[in-house]
């Protein structure tokens, strides 16, 4: 996730290339071809010290680890 709002996403054989943008609690994102192009937004928490990024049913998504400007 780049600073201008784009963002690109690769693991596996999964490449894919979206748009990002900040709100209140987190970031909604939309990507080309990770659920049909549809926008799905995410709560960002920081819980034990460690930064979590909790998907729309409040389930532990992702940890973030590095923050790179």
């Amino acid at each position: 996730m780049r600073a201008d709002g784009t963002a690109t996403v690769a693991t596996g054989n999964l490449v894919d290339s979206g748009t990002w943008r900040a709100i209140e609690a987190g970031y909604c994102a939309t990507w080309k071809k990770i659920r049909a192009g549809e926008e799905r937004c995410f709560k960002v928490v920081n819980r034990n010290g460690k930064v979590l990024v909790l998907n729309p049913d409040g389930a532990i998504g992702t940890e973030i680890l590095n923050v790179v400007d």
